[in-house]
């Protein structure tokens, strides 16, 4: 079972997503209000803070003494570049314009990393999470500037990237890395069972 918080201080927005969650058997979640985060300690696998709710920083840092695995959700264009200095524990980026199937997949790649279901020793367990969004963005289908205009950062700092990907992976074309990323099952989308 897989223990999750969704941390918003919008009560109706939280007990959605909780109501989302908790129709798949392996996901228990509840809902908990940023000033609460502290009480929380330990009991939870996984947390999604609302990143739009309340100012990022607040909210990322009290979650991040509760749980060993944060998705950042809505996170506003501002804040991105704080999120970019936060420690790994922010394993997932999900836009509010995402389907709820996304969300999903990042909660179960959440918990894959907290089991360490994912090689440590592989290539693509060194990429830092904004490395393994723009990894899963190229495998969609994007270039470089869709991934800057997607995710509103320079198309220089997405080469940057880029380049740091094909070369922790030891490709040699992002295509390259693409597939390599998708053959190593960290491409969360391939978690997502879609109910018939």
């Amino acid at each position: 079972m897989i223990r999750v918080a969704v941390t918003s201080d919008v009560r109706i927005f939280r007990e959605g997503i909780v109501l989302i969650l908790n129709q798949h058997d392996d996901i228990e979640a509840v809902g908990v209000a940023v000033k609460s985060v502290l009480d929380c300690r330990g009991r939870h696998d996984v947390h999604i803070v609302d990143c739009a709710s309340a100012p990022c920083a607040l909210a990322l840092s009290a979650v991040t003494e509760t749980a060993p695995r944060t998705i950042a959700l809505g996170l506003p264009a501002a804040e991105r570049d704080f999120v970019e200095r936060t420690p790994a524990r922010v394993v997932a980026y999900v836009t509010r314009e995402d389907p709820s199937d996304r969300l999903l997949a990042a909660v179960r790649h959440a918990m894959l990393a907290v089991e360490g279901g994912l090689d440590t020793e592989a290539p693509e367990a060194r990429l830092t999470p904004r490395e393994l969004q723009i990894v899963q963005l190229i495998d969609d289908g994007l270039s470089n500037r869709q991934i800057s205009d997607h995710l509103q950062i320079e198309l220089s700092t997405v080469k940057n990237h880029v380049h740091r990907i094909i070369a922790k992976l030891g490709v040699e074309r992002r295509s390259q890395a693409a597939a390599h990323f998708r053959r190593r099952r960290v491409d969360v989308d391939t978690m997502v069972q879609v109910e018939p």
